[in-house]
């Protein structure tokens, strides 16, 4: 009997140990559709913070001293749609790999990918009309990228020391290249406007 008991204890114990390592998180934090939906980071779905913008609508950013790998940006936050990345949200995030953009997103602000080396690829929401300047200066790691055909303006130096860019489509919407937009893109060999 007593060795029963010592095994309940011992399992209690362990049960009390590991919830104490893995905190309860925020449900509505990071994810999809308010909460419903896939987290927005795939080890932490606390990496993203939320500002309410003048229109009502949020802006997302990286939360401070965080470093994430792989991001789908939330199209929407306590059911409000997510319309913007902020300018310098994910600033030097050097580990961050990949990024998804909702349809939800229509501007990506100034330096939002700035400096983030480990970029690889991103997949832009049909949505966004604003690429601003310098969103993806010096992310030399970027190999794939697709501007969509809501896009209407890509600033100066958007892409500026994207070394890995080897081609890239210009769709038919957009009305205005910033100057140096894809400057010091060593590798870019084609650049495709569909008819």
């Amino acid at each position: 009997m007593k060795k029963i008991i010592f095994l309940l204890i011992l399992i209690l114990s362990a049960v009390f140990a590991l919830t104490a390592c893995f905190p309860e998180t925020n449900p509505s934090a990071g994810t999809e559709n308010g909460g419903n939906g896939t987290p927005s980071t795939e080890e932490n779905p606390h990496v993203i913070t939320f500002s309410l913008k003048s229109d009502g609508t949020y802006a997302v950013s990286c939360a401070e001293g965080k470093q994430p790998v792989n991001i789908i940006i939330p199209s929407s936050y306590q059911n409000i749609p997510v319309t913007e990345i902020s300018a310098e949200a994910f600033y030097k995030c050097t580990s961050l790999k990949t990024i998804t953009i909702p349809s939800a997103v229509t501007k990506i602000g100034d330096s939002a990918f700035s400096n983030c080396s480990g970029l690889t690829s991103v997949i832009i929401g049909n949505s966004v009309t604003k690429i601003d300047a310098r969103a993806f200066y010096n992310c030399y790691a970027l190999s794939n990228i697709n501007i969509p055909s809501s896009v209407t303006e890509i600033g100066e130096s958007a892409f500026s020391y994207c070394t890995n860019l080897v081609t890239i489509t210009i769709p038919n919407s957009v009305k205005k290249i910033g100057n140096a937009a894809f400057s010091n893109c060593t590798n870019l060999i084609a650049f495709t406007f569909p008819d």
